[in-house]
């Protein structure tokens, strides 16, 4: 498992700003900006709920079940 997290190859699913390119996790032009603006929200004080509120109203990604949980793990 080592060996292949050091070669690039990230053994997990799907993750939010980031896609697959032949089983290495790069940089997703589209919704890197999503993830930046989440960590920018939580810095600037916002609540996890609070900012899932924001984004379901917004209806970022075309989404409206952004969830306090799904913010928290990002």
């Amino acid at each position: 498992m080592v060996g292949a997290i050091e070669a690039g190859h990230i053994p997990i699913g799907k993750c939010l700003g980031f896609k697959r390119d032949n089983k290495k996790l790069v940089p997703d032009p589209l919704t890197k900006d999503v993830v930046v603006r989440i960590f920018n929200l939580y810095l600037e004080g916002n609540s996890h709920q609070k900012i899932s509120n924001i984004l379901n109203e917004e209806k970022v990604l075309g989404r409206t079940n952004w969830l306090d949980s799904t913010i928290q793990k990002i």
